[in-house]
């Protein structure tokens, strides 16, 4: 074969969803969290307590930041690669290529 040619793609996607401020978020509001009242209110409702007395300043419910506090990132990667290569004469090539890598992130 005189000429040949070839090409390659990758395609990458990637979601992520972790804690928005980390694990020291969630680790301060647990140590600071009042024991005297449960994570959710006690009506069934499924809301959050935010605090034991009505006066109290409120906290962060460590379990509604676990549940609730995410950040999601989404990210796209390309990556391509083209090749020409072109026999002159025997011992003699010529070989061109190229690539491209693109990526962001959502």
């Amino acid at each position: 074969d005189r000429i040949s040619f070839g090409s390659s793609i990758t395609l990458n996607y990637g979601d992520r969803k972790y804690p928005r401020n980390g694990s020291e978020d969630q680790f301060l509001s647990t140590i600071s969290q009042s024991p005297l009242y449960g994570p959710v209110l006690p009506d069934g409702s499924g809301r959050y307590t935010s605090r034991a007395y009505p006066f109290q300043s409120p906290n962060k419910n460590p379990v509604a930041v676990a549940e609730n506090a995410f950040t999601r990132l989404n990210n796209y990667f390309m990556q391509g690669n083209i090749f020409l290569n072109v026999k002159i004469l025997d011992g003699l090539d010529w070989k061109t290529s190229g690539g491209l890598t693109y990526g962001f992130t959502k």
